[in-house]
């Protein structure tokens, strides 16, 4: 069994849109009513759901998903925060994860690892879509004084930056595909919080199929 994923950008439109949600699953072989999506805070919830959990509203207060079953489409938003996808191949299971960094300092990536239960843990992989990067992250050190060193960049008479990337691999504890990352900040073909203000949403969508 395998899976079918999809990081979105400015090029697809704002996810937050109903129409982009429905172009961009089409676009898998999936519909609206296949759809799982939640209602995100930043925080470190990640919910198991099945069929029967699809097509229906925004799951509150949930920044994660795991699902066992096919032709469940987990999504989930963001326009600087880290979006992760986790597969079991064994199991066969698939987690997506909203893993800002409120989320990374709380141990949220721990958590999607606990609730996706894999059946050998160095069979995970895990993949990690476009977010801030350590170029263009700046931080005060209340909020790098969270996170191991070797994810914090400091320069002389600078403020500290987060390197959200290594932030993610280390919180894990097993290598990262970042072949679809790029720096959202720094990078005019994706939505940034950070550098226009405004709302609007890249997303990950995955499914197994």
């Amino acid at each position: 069994m395998s899976f079918v994923h999809l990081y979105t950008d400015r090029s697809v439109g704002d996810l937050n849109r109903p129409v982009v949600r429905q172009r961009v699953l089409e676009s898998l072989g999936l519909t609206p009513r296949d759809l799982v999506y939640g209602g995100q805070i930043h925080g470190t919830v990640v919910r198991e759901v099945s069929r029967a959990d699809r097509g229906g509203p925004r799951v509150a207060e949930t920044d994660g998903f795991v699902t066992r079953e096919v032709g469940v489409a987990l999504m989930v938003f963001g326009a600087d925060c880290p979006l992760v996808l986790l597969h079991d191949p064994l199991g066969p299971a698939i987690a997506v994860v909203h893993a800002g960094w409120r989320g990374l300092a709380a141990g949220i990536l721990p958590e999607a690892l606990r609730v996706l239960r894999p059946a050998e843990s160095g069979a995970v992989r895990a993949f990690l879509g476009p977010c801030a990067g350590p170029c263009c992250y700046e931080v005060g050190e209340e909020v790098a004084g969270r996170f191991p060193e070797a994810a914090v960049r400091r320069e002389a008479g600078g403020r500290p930056r987060l390197d959200l990337p290594a932030a993610v691999e280390l919180s894990l504890g097993i290598s990262v595909d970042r072949g679809a990352h790029r720096c959202t900040v720094c990078s005019p073909g994706c939505f940034s919080y950070r550098r226009t203000g405004a709302r609007d949403s890249q997303g990950l969508v995955a499914a197994l199929a």
